[in-house]
């Protein structure tokens, strides 16, 4: 039967992956500790965001939290937490600078991780007329995050524009989420998509993930529309991949 008693976790800082007790199917509370100038925010499937509210323990002390779905995967003897409410996400602004870290419970064959990821910084120059520029394209390709920086800023922002695209070397990892279980690594023929279960773990029943810029080892698949795959961009899958660093 469900068990439907809220489990509380807390997240791990700084950013790290740990293992957690196996979570019954149910609701869990992940909660995360902040000060005064981070701001929990939920970005949902189509990259909307969302402020979440926060409740203040001591002067310049505040709890996020968020509730998480564990579900029963068909067909396994597993339970899982689906993406993209598995996590919530951690926003500095600072007209110098924007980080966001994205804080999640991550299920890998049964096994439950709790994870805490940077997943986007932007350095931001300032302009005539209140206008902050950010470096890279990744805020023009965000407008929903654009929008909410500029409340918070009182500014407007704009992305520079881009230079030369950035190139990653052959064999290695260009980004992975931990949150997703997704990543994405660049071959002689192109970009290829990597899916956690494909890697090999660094160790023993460990978290399987990649680091952004590590050299690896894989196996090329070609992905078979209508194959039982999803809709996705991607044209390529690697398999048996191993971090090298």
């Amino acid at each position: 039967m469900p068990n439907n008693d809220k489990k509380r976790i807390s997240a791990p800082i700084p950013c790290g992956f740990h293992t957690l007790d196996k979570i019954p199917i149910g609701k869990v509370v992940l909660t995360a500790t902040t000060d005064a100038t981070l701001l929990p925010i939920h970005v949902d499937g189509a990259k909307n965001v969302m402020r979440k509210p926060r409740e203040e323990l001591l002067p310049d002390a505040y709890s996020a939290k968020t509730v998480i779905q564990i579900q029963a995967r068909v067909g396994k003897n597993e339970t899982f937490a689906a993406y993209p409410n598995n996590n919530f996400r951690i926003l500095s602004a600072t007209r110098r600078e924007i980080t966001i870290w994205e804080i999640a419970v991550v299920s890998q064959h049964g096994t439950f991780f709790i994870t805490c990821q940077e997943t986007l910084k932007v350095a931001l120059k300032p302009g005539l007329q209140n206008i902050l520029y950010g470096e890279g394209p990744r805020l023009g390709q965000w407008p929903q995050m654009r929008q909410l920086l500029e409340e918070i800023l009182c500014a407007r922002i704009l992305a520079l524009p881009e230079g030369s695209p950035e190139q990653h070397p052959v064999n290695t990892v260009m980004w992975y989420n931990f949150a997703q279980g997704l990543g994405a690594i660049r071959t002689k023929n192109g970009t290829a998509r990597v899916h956690w279960s494909n890697i090999v773990p660094r160790q023993q029943d460990g978290f399987r993930y990649l680091i952004p810029g590590e050299r690896v080892g894989y196996v090329l698949h070609p992905i078979v529309p209508g194959n039982g795959e999803r809709q996705t961009t991607f044209t390529l899958e690697a398999k048996n991949v191993v971090g090298r660093q």
